[in-house]
């Protein structure tokens, strides 16, 4: 697979780097597992991770990796505990099309899945699918960068174009 292949993203390796070069851990200990798991995990998840890593006391900790391995799994089962199958089912119920629009989205790591939650895909389902797609649309056209909160700009958007165009989305 080449997905363990992929580098970590330059925010997570930089405080990962700043781990090292304290001279808490040395790269070494932390095995490619590690790495993998990390890089399986959304970027602010990621940094949370490791952060929590740096706070505790290493000394009395024989294997570095397996403590950090056990950081890594309470953070994904929090992750996964914030929106279980609610947000993947809604997300499934939604037009193929729009589906694949938002993975594609996805794909770019402009936005995670995770950043997106359910209420903007019930949202999505309520427009016609020619409405959702022009909001999927505008929201992959804004500047997401600067933007924190991705559910709230995205529902901004969606209310936006009920206003303008009605609840049917422009049709008619």
């Amino acid at each position: 697979g080449g997905g363990a292949n992929r580098p970590l993203s330059e925010t997570v390796q930089a405080s990962l780097d700043r781990i090292f070069a304290g001279g808490k851990v040395r790269k070494e200990e932390l095995d490619s597992r590690c790495m993998d798991q990390l890089k399986s995990l959304p970027d602010a998840v990621a940094i949370d991770v490791v952060t929590k890593f740096e706070e505790a006391d290493l000394a009395s900790i024989n294997s570095k990796a397996g403590f950090f391995m056990g950081i890594v799994r309470r953070f994904r089962e929090q992750v996964v505990a914030q929106d279980p199958n609610l947000t993947s089912n809604t997300f499934s119920n939604l037009p193929m099309q729009i589906q694949n629009k938002l993975e594609a989205l996805f794909s770019t790591r402009m936005v995670s899945r995770n950043e997106l939650d359910a209420k903007c895909f019930s949202e999505l389902r309520n427009l016609s699918e020619h409405a959702a797609m022009e909001v999927v649309d505008k929201f992959c056209e804004s500047n997401l960068s600067d933007i924190r909160n991705k559910t709230a700009f995205f529902l901004g958007i969606t209310k936006r174009f009920k206003n303008e165009n009605g609840p049917g989305g422009g049709q008619g």
